[in-house]
């Protein structure tokens, strides 16, 4: 019994010196501050402590406001530089597997008169769930891209700000045909479009290339000067006589 009540407080005076040393610690940290404060005291300044921040540039953000004791790690406040902007653009998931590093992006509807050109510079590995505006849940994927314009063209850009990006993932040639695919419809295992000839509806078979929901590239079928039915409906039959506006 003796021998256990020995190891009992041996291991006391153990932890007391430990706690010793922790106490000895904060004291050392706390005159280093002292120091600090005095280095840099002015009495006829109430805000005596300086802060200097790491980077030259603004603060965003202020996210301590009040005059109060701050611990260490706290979060004051955040700072950037709006002249080193870049674009945070989620895309689906399975957009996101055509984007590479250099693709080309225009930078439309952020306010200013022009658009912006952009190059990607990383395609982020890792998707996360986001809802859509209807509710569906959806695997997005952040595009990171880069300004390639100087920044007195988007000097009123700042953090945080809205904008609408269309990423370049493919071309076709500058002397193809598109038409709006709002023409197109598919018959067995043709498409098919309305053009007009003498005033009247005429089906035709045509070989479509590349689409990007909007545009789609027709590579035979059709000329330049043709004219097409958009969104034809079932009213719309060959020889039908039309009216174009």
């Amino acid at each position: 019994a003796a021998e256990n009540r020995l190891r009992l407080a041996m291991a006391d005076v153990r932890s007391a010196e430990s706690a010793q040393r922790v106490a000895q610690y904060e004291i050392d940290q706390a005159e280093a501050t002292v120091q600090y404060i005095k280095a840099t005291y002015d009495p006829n300044d109430d805000n005596f402590f300086t802060i200097v921040s790491p980077i030259t540039g603004k603060v965003l953000e202020v996210h301590r406001e009040d005059s109060g004791i701050v611990a260490s790690g706290t979060a004051i406040a955040s700072i950037g530089d709006p002249s080193d902007l870049e674009l945070v653009i989620d895309v689906l998931s399975t957009d996101a597997v055509k984007v590479c590093a250099g693709d080309p992006v225009i930078t439309e509807h952020w306010g200013g008169d022009e658009p912006l050109d952009g190059v990607v510079r990383i395609v982020e590995p890792s998707a996360f769930l986001k809802i859509s505006a209807l509710g569906v849940e959806e695997k997005r994927v952040n595009v990171i891209v880069d300004f390639t314009d100087p920044f007195q063209q988007r000097n009123s850009l700042g953090d945080g700000f809205r904008i609408e990006a269309k990423i370049i993932v493919d071309e076709t040639s500058p002397d193809s045909i598109s038409v709006p695919t709002g023409t197109l419809f598919r018959q067995g295992e043709a498409w098919q479009v309305y053009r007009i000839a003498d005033d009247a509806a005429q089906l035709t078979t045509v070989e479509i290339g590349k689409t990007n929901g909007q545009r789609t590239e027709i590579q035979s079928g059709i000329t330049e000067s043709d004219r097409l039915i958009l969104h034809p409906t079932e009213s719309i039959q060959t020889g039908v006589q039309v009216i174009a506006k």
